[in-house]
């Protein structure tokens, strides 16, 4: 052991022990401190963030977190509202992120300031209170644990204390997890150590911190390790996608000091490549809009199927011939994703354009036969739909 963390930990362990020689002494009367109160947990963004306290954000890879956090710390600089809350005062928020290279952190930044369309003074606003330094690679260890397990604060994590007690701040944002605390996640000790240090930094700053992390592998998991990453966090949201949601969710599932907050539907924006909060049903339009190309094209690729003698289902059990993998598998709608082409090929459905079960005799529409010489069923233009009154007229002609 060196002599600086042996002198580390000689001073934390005399810190302990005048707090432990004092507890219960020093009293202040209830009236004393009444009058010292500032009133309820105020909130950075209403709701889901509160200040003075550590926050959670989970969510699994591919969702977008990364481009959701940098727009609404970008939102709080300049203004603006953030996940749809009340917009307020700028504030000043300082985003650390040693994940990605300094290339994709500015050219995102770059997509989301011009999808804001940000004027002048907007943009001196970010200058003034957004920071996102070029930490790539960077240690951001927030402690150190010795072989017996005790801990200290490393070098970040003093950088980090300076920077709070001189800088101001609104909202600090760590992103990843496993970048702020690199030893086992499923040490409660050590996990509770690492969460304590952070929570008695924002309290002491009166600032949010919010750390960003992916949750266990367990699909019904919504946050990773430890039971200790739940207990020390005093909001936790989560940001997924389950299997029947149209849109990645952005849910609140830990709030101790406010009330509790519907989901926030999210959507991608392609023209941008960001993950956006919106309204539901803003996010039902825009959603109907975007698909609205991706359903031509699914429309289209049927027909080419059919005439090469391919019918396709709309169920994914291996006997069937699953209808956006089909159209991938037939070289069809390659530009657009699975993911797409199933939505798509359900809302046309539900408009009925589609039916599920079409069968090929041949009366109205194409004759496809199994090897039996049984006509196959499967998924079609249903019947009056524009699809086949087009067809209907080039017979007539």
């Amino acid at each position: 052991m060196t002599k600086h963390i042996h002198d580390e930990l000689v001073a934390a362990a005399a810190a302990e022990k005048l707090r432990l020689s004092t507890f219960g002494k020093e009293h202040r009367s209830w009236k004393e401190r009444l009058a010292d109160h500032k009133g309820p947990p105020e909130f950075v963004i209403e709701g889901y963030v509160p200040r003075g306290i550590l926050t959670t954000l989970y969510g699994r890879d591919g969702l977008g977190k990364s481009t959701l956090t940098v727009l609404l710390a970008i939102q709080l600089a300049v203004g603006r509202s953030a996940l749809l809350a009340a917009p307020k005062a700028p504030q000043r928020v300082l985003y650390i992120s040693p994940e990605d290279p300094e290339r994709a952190v500015i050219d995102r930044f770059k997509r989301i300031v011009e999808m804001l369309d940000l004027t002048e003074e907007d943009f001196e606003l970010v200058e003034q209170n957004f920071d996102m330094p070029d930490m790539t690679g960077a240690d951001i260890t927030i402690m150190k644990f010795d072989r017996e397990g005790e801990a200290s604060p490393r070098k970040f994590a003093e950088q980090l204390q300076a920077r709070l007690e001189t800088g101001n701040l609104d909202l600090v944002i760590l992103d990843p997890i496993s970048d702020v605390y690199s030893d086992n996640e499923n040490d409660f000790t050590k996990v509770a150590a690492m969460m304590r240090h952070l929570n008695q930094l924002a309290m002491a700053n009166d600032t949010a911190i919010m750390l960003i992390g992916h949750p266990a592998k367990d699909e019904a998991s919504t946050y990773g390790g430890s039971r200790a990453w739940s207990s020390k966090s005093r909001s936790r949201l989560l940001l997924q996608k389950a299997g029947s949601d149209r849109f990645p969710k952005l849910s609140q599932q830990k709030s101790s000091y406010g009330p509790s907050i519907p989901d926030i539907d999210c959507l991608w924006d392609k023209d941008w490549g960001v993950l956006k909060p919106v309204d539901s049903l803003l996010a039902e339009v825009a959603m109907t809009k975007n698909l609205e190309p991706v359903m031509d094209d699914l429309l289209d690729g049927i027909k080419e199927l059919a005439s090469r003698g391919v019918v396709a289902k709309i169920t994914t059990t291996s006997r069937s011939l699953y209808l956006p993998k089909a159209l991938h598998e037939a070289a069809h709608c390659n530009q657009h994703s699975v993911e797409e082409l199933h939505e798509a090929m359900n809302r046309l459905i539900a408009r009925n354009q589609l039916v599920a079960n079409w069968i090929f005799d041949g009366v109205d529409g194409p004759k496809i036969e199994d090897s039996s010489r049984h006509p196959k069923s499967g998924i079609w233009y249903a019947e009056g739909s524009p699809r086949t009154e087009n067809d209907t007229d080039k017979k007539r002609q």
